[in-house]
């Protein structure tokens, strides 16, 4: 984990993604700029530990150097697209990572 992990993520599956992308090429008056996230901010300690509670064999995590300018905190306005087109996202972050532990 670069820096101390208490930076906050908002985690996106690359299914809810691709719906959102082809909602919007569905509709040729989609203009603009439109953010996508799922609402769910976590520390990347936070999902390291996620991971290792639910693997049947946990990794060390190990802590690197932060980098200069380094990000705190990046959340998403998912608000347009939601009012536009009632678009949410499909998967859960603690979801999404349980499907990939038991799938290694």
């Amino acid at each position: 984990i670069t820096g101390d992990g208490t930076q906050e993520r908002d985690f996106i599956h690359v299914d809810d993604v691709v719906s959102a992308i082809v909602t919007l090429l569905e509709d040729p008056k989609a203009v603009g700029t439109y953010n996508l996230a799922s609402g769910e901010m976590y520390t990347i300690a936070e999902i390291a530990d996620m991971f290792n509670r639910k693997s049947k064999t946990p990794v060390s995590v190990v802590f690197l150097p932060q980098a200069h300018g380094f990000v705190k905190s990046l959340r998403a306005d998912t608000s347009k697209l939601t009012r536009e087109y009632a678009w949410r996202p499909k998967h859960r972050v603690s979801a999404t990572i349980t499907r990939a532990v038991m799938h290694r």
